[in-house]
């Protein structure tokens, strides 16, 4: 610039061409694409580790608010899965995300998540209160190329509650409902509540059964009767291994309730311990003798008992389900027993099913009913009655061995049964129901080799004749052994307060 000289303003700036607006244009279209790129990038990493919630979120039927937890409730037209995780598993570790609640599958001793055979956390959930109650949930693979959850349930008959009702399974690997069966167990007895078996048929790219989902769906018969909404329960799966089985001989006892002589429940125990029984499971309904508790502590923490909480829904008390839901219990036990024992004899606190040969055992007794024919799953035994005596002369403080007289008629009606649980589907009181194929059967064995004491007064029904009665000294045999089992049972647990045999 020549200094003096006036300059135009254009002078002050190079001249401006194509090319320079070009290459502008091309340098922020390329920083935006950069920018842009930076973002997805990162959303997409983000959205890969989020996938597995995705799914899940996808499939739930309602998102609830935080506060409304425990009282989620699915309406009677399911759609798909929906469930916010409750019942007995809510003491384990959880994660909540976005307001929706995951519960940690249960841990077993053994490493997985399956819910173990004589765990103690079950606990009646409602699905519609007053009329739906949720008990226990088994994974069966008895059955070749076939997967089934059996799900233990008491509810309300539909002559009762003037509706119907249908059941759906969800599992964590599918998202669509799939359809469950309900089986009506057999003894019933026409009481308001009943036992049923509801089974669901496991997909057969599901491979996660360590929890199952189940909701149903009502339907009046009775434009009268007001239906309730239901909730959805998610239980923990006991998963049923009937190869690896710890004991031979077990024995379930149905529920106690009332007061029980402490003599009494030893030497039910023990007694069975001579006949080669090697654990017990007694459901406890209402024990109220504290001795009786202590007693049967005393053989848990000897791993040789276990004992189940069956605590019944309010609205099931009294005459409102037959003997405190005792069908129930016989097929809960029963399939709790598979992954436990090979033989199992479902009886109650006043019965013995014994050998008529000397020294004899269910095993040296039993076994070759069983071995002889691979389709037999049970056998039968008939039963007298013996007439409850305590004689503290002749046969100490012993029920077994102070009753030595019984009904000379058996009783073909009142018998019981020692059953493979592993070859049979539903069990009755007195009976197999229905065995797990068409071609098992049930052997009836011969009084001459055994049958059951059952010692009660004789009950005149079903053609029996309480009569006329006959000696039986067959206990004796086994007097000295459980006199000093049952006395150092007693000594050890009630110090100053046993019965001196």
């Amino acid at each position: 610039m020549v200094p003096g000289k006036l300059v135009h303003s254009n002078d002050m700036f190079p001249k401006v061409t194509l090319r320079f607006y070009v290459t502008i244009l091309c340098s922020g279209y390329f920083g935006i694409l950069y920018i842009f790129y930076g973002h997805l990038q990162q959303e997409i990493q983000s959205d890969k580790a989020d996938t597995a919630w995705a799914k899940w979120k996808n499939a739930a039927y309602k998102i609830m608010d935080k506060s409304s937890y425990n009282s989620t409730r699915t309406e009677n037209k399911i759609d798909d899965l929906t469930q916010v995780i409750r019942g007995p598993s809510a003491h384990r570790r959880s994660m909540v995300k976005d307001d929706v609640v995951i519960t940690a599958p249960h841990q077993s001793s053994d490493g997985t998540c399956y819910l173990p055979s004589n765990s103690i956390k079950r606990t009646f959930q409602f699905m519609e209160k007053g009329g739906i109650y949720i008990y226990s949930a088994y994974l069966d693979e008895r059955l070749p190329e076939k997967r089934f959850i059996r799900i233990m349930t008491l509810m309300m008959s539909a002559q009762k509650s003037k509706k119907t009702v249908s059941f759906f399974c969800h599992f964590k690997e599918s998202l669509e409902k799939q359809n469950a069966s309900i089986y009506e167990l057999c003894e019933n007895h026409g009481e308001e509540y009943g036992g049923y078996m509801v089974s669901c048929a496991v997909p057969k790219h599901v491979t996660d059964v360590c929890q199952i989902t189940v909701s149903a769906e009502l339907l009046s018969v009775d434009p009268s009767v007001k239906l309730e909404s239901t909730i959805a329960i998610t239980l923990d799966v006991t998963k049923i291994n009937t190869k690896h089985v710890q004991y031979n001989y077990g024995v379930c006892v149905p529920p106690l309730f009332g007061k029980l002589r402490k003599e009494q429940l030893i030497e039910f125990i023990e007694m069975h311990k001579l006949l080669g029984v090697s654990h017990f499971i007694f459901y406890n309904f209402s024990i109220k003798d504290a001795i009786s508790k202590k007693v049967l502590d005393y053989y848990s923490e000897r791993k040789e008992v276990t004992v189940i909480p069956w605590f019944l829904p309010s609205v099931m008390q009294g005459d409102k389900i037959w003997y405190h839901g005792q069908l129930s219990v016989h097929n809960d036990c029963m399939y709790r027993a598979m992954s436990m024992m090979k033989h199992l004899a479902i009886i109650d606190i006043d019965e013995f099913i014994v050998p008529h040969k000397e020294n004899g055992t269910w095993t040296n007794s039993f076994d070759s009913f069983f071995k002889a024919n691979m389709n037999t799953c049970a056998l039968s035994f008939d039963s007298a009655f013996y007439e409850p005596v305590l004689s503290y002369e002749s046969a100490s403080n012993l029920i077994t061995m102070g009753s030595l007289r019984r009904s000379q008629q058996f009783s073909h009606v009142r018998t019981k049964v020692i059953v493979q649980p592993a070859k049979v589907f539903e069990t009755g009181i007195h009976h197999v129901s229905k065995p797990l194929n068409e071609g098992m059967k049930v052997i009836k064995v011969n009084t001459s080799e055994a049958y059951m004491h059952h010692y009660r007064t004789c009950v005149p029904n079903y053609g029996m004749q309480c009569g006329k009665t006959i000696s039986d000294k067959t206990m004796l045999q086994y007097f000295k052994n459980l006199k000093d089992s049952v006395y150092n049972v007693l000594k050890e647990i009630v110090t100053t307060d046993y019965v001196e045999l």
